[in-house]
């Protein structure tokens, strides 16, 4: 190289030299020697003995995988910062990258650009601006080491994809001529890179890439940018040299695979690498767990038929999809009701419901379980008495028995066969109620002065007549109390007298007199105050007591009413109309005749009455009806119909 004028050959290696001369040389630049031009006959070694490589390992394989080993090179231009006062120039460079996943690459990038000339006396590569204008010629070679990481799509079987770079590095400017000591700004620096790009697989082990990125210098506060393309190749990763690339290892190479990114484990077609799906559901053979579903049925994504209701019919066949958990379907997947509530069977915890009974709707704990209001046993819905008392007997249809006919329903009535008629208090039972221990106050039976009765006694004695009619196997004690005036025999005498009247007037009624036994207490067992007339009044009572018999027998009126119904009919159709009729109308009127005296004898339920029932007849003369037939009460009493019993 020709020495410059009145300055010695130096090498620019050499600082202290380049230092003395300068000194004693102002102005002179160093001299270039032979390290000048150093880096490019490097970098032009290098360059193509990685293409030279990279096209050796060409073969390996087709796309980028986890342990890919990637190498290429870069062409491209630097677009300077204005702070560096540079003009922009092209550029080329190395890049290595090695793949620890199919989606990023760690890699290596070195980029060079020289001839840039210095055009600004401001440029922070300078530190003393004189020197701009001493030599304005002055040109620099930047230099770029780059550590970078590449990110790559997730799917990275495309032929065209894009990606994102981000790194960190090291740049030089290398002046030429060199700068002097203290002529020389800042021409180190460590940027922070940021870029894109796009990479297009031409070949399966070649692709092109083209990026561009940008550098931020931290220090100086100024970004460069930088365009490229190059060419890339892939090797490494698992493939054997000379193998043929399949991105997606399905056995189709790429070059003739229409369909490169089959999932892995799907069965393809060896002609051009698409896959199968014979039934037709969306998901490929290979990976469908249930390859002979019906066609059009939805699908999960392994391939099997789906049953949105879990009812056990696919949806592709339920007619009735929104089935409710639990519920019982037929082949359709339509739930049944076999007892027809509404309630599905599965979900109805009643399924023997009768029709038509109300039930709990489906969301509740006891679905399908009818309603009882009542509690009478007949549901709701079926029950056309809704109110019925609580313990009354019902009918199917849940309307109350009221067997007797005293308005007193069955199962509340405590004397369910009280003859018809016949006055009964509010449970039913005649109002003199002997079935209780207790003795009971005949109300209003009352005497005036001795041993008459007033007239309004016989209402309540016939009550008394009643229960001995329905009881009929009861006897009683008739006892009778007086005030405390008069002495305690007279009063004893009249309550005995007054006691064997009740009893002869009960004899005269149809009772057996061996069934009443009359018993004056006289002036004894004082309930009332005798000082007052209204205590004297109480005092003056009649009681009657239940002394013996069985409760459980009673007359059977209705059984003996019937019983000559039938004897009467059949003659009825046998003969004509007209000669059935006459026979019938006397028959009646000599039975009574004849009636009382064999009537008492078989009587059932009085037993000892042959002798008293004749005596019955003749004093009721007004009413006959009830002499001969003790078995029937209601129709004796003549005068108590219009009795108004409070106390009984």
């Amino acid at each position: 190289m020709r020495r410059l004028s009145g300055c010695p050959r130096i090498h620019r290696s050499d600082p202290a030299q380049a230092q003395l001369l300068r000194a004693g040389c102002p102005g002179l630049r160093v001299c270039a020697g032979s390290t000048g031009m150093g880096r490019r006959p490097v970098v032009r070694v290098v360059a193509p003995a990685l293409l030279v490589s990279a096209l050796l390992a060409a073969p390996a394989l087709a796309e980028e995988k986890k342990g890919t080993w990637e190498t290429g090179f870069l062409l491209g231009s630097a677009l300077y910062s204005k702070e560096l006062g540079i003009d922009n120039v092209n550029e080329y460079g190395l890049r290595f990258g090695w793949y620890w996943k199919p989606a990023y690459e760690l890699e290596l990038q070195y980029r060079t650009a020289a001839n840039s000339h210095l055009k600004d006396e401001n440029s922070t590569l300078l530190n003393d601006a004189s020197v701009f204008f001493v030599k304005p010629s002055r040109t620099f070679t930047s230099d770029s080491y780059n550590f970078r990481f590449v990110i790559n799509p997730r799917n990275v079987r495309r032929r065209l994809k894009p990606y994102v770079v981000f790194g960190y590095g090291l740049v030089t400017y290398a002046a030429d001529p060199k700068f002097g000591t203290n002529e020389q700004g800042n021409v180190r620096g460590y940027p922070i890179t940021l870029g894109g790009g796009i990479r297009m697989r031409l070949l399966p082990h070649m692709a092109l890439r083209a990026e561009f990125t940008t550098e931020y210098e931290r220090l100086d506060i100024y970004h460069n940018e930088h365009l490229s393309a190059g060419l890339t190749w892939v090797f490494g990763g698992g493939g054997g040299a000379g193998g043929s690339a399949d991105s997606d290892g399905d056995g189709v190479p790429d070059l003739i695979d229409r369909c490169p990114d089959t999932p892995k484990g799907a069965l393809v077609d060896s002609r051009n690498g698409c896959p199968w799906d014979l039934d037709q559901d969306g998901v490929l053979e290979g990976l469908d767990k249930c390859p002979d579903t019906p066609r059009g049925w939805p699908v999960d994504e392994a391939g099997c038929p789906l049953d949105t209701d879990g009812d056990g019919v696919p949806d592709g066949a339920d007619k009735c999809p929104d089935t409710p958990k639990g519920a019982i379907v037929n082949v359709e997947g339509c739930p049944t009701d076999s007892d027809h509530d509404g309630v599905w069977d599965g979900i109805d915890k009643c399924p023997d419901t009768p029709k038509g009974a109300v039930v709990d709707p489906m969301d509740s704990p006891t679905a399908g379980c009818p309603h009882d209001a009542d509690n009478d046993g007949v549901f709701d819905g079926i029950d056309q008495c809704e109110h019925t008392p609580p313990g009354a007997t019902v009918d199917d249809k849940g309307c109350p028995h009221d067997s007797d006919g005293d308005k007193v329903l069955d199962g509340l009535d405590q004397c369910p066969d009280t003859p018809k008629g016949q006055k009964i208090d509010k449970e039913g039972c005649p109002r003199v109620r002997l079935d209780k221990p207790d003795p009971q106050v005949l109300q209003n039976v009352k005497f005036a002065q001795g041993i008459e009765l007033y007239p309004g006694s016989d209402a309540w004695l016939q009550l008394l007549v009643d229960a001995l009619q329905y009881w009929s196997d009861v006897s009683v004690e008739i006892g009778v109390y007086t005030d405390s005036k008069g002495s305690a025999a007279s009063n004893r005498n009249i309550a005995q007298r007054r006691a064997e009247v009740i009893k002869e007037w009960l004899k005269n009624h149809g009772i057996d007199p061996k069934r009443a036994v009359a018993k004056g207490y006289g002036a004894t067992n004082f309930i009332a105050d005798n000082e007052t007339e209204e205590g004297r009044d109480k005092n003056r009572r009649v009681e009657v007591k239940r002394i013996a018999g069985d409760l459980r027998r009673h007359p059977k009126p209705v059984q003996e009413e019937t019983a000559p119904a039938p004897e009467t009919a059949p003659p009825a159709p046998e003969h004509p109309e007209p000669a059935p009729q006459p026979p019938t109308a006397p028959a009646p009127a000599p039975t009574p005749g004849p009636a009382p005296a064999p009537g008492p004898a078989p009587a059932p339920e009085p037993s000892p009455a042959p002798a008293p029932a004749p005596e019955p007849g003749p004093p009721p003369a007004p009413e006959p009806s009830p002499s001969p037939a003790p078995p029937e009460p209601p129709p004796v009493p003549p005068a108590p119909a219009p009795s108004p019993a409070p106390g009984f």
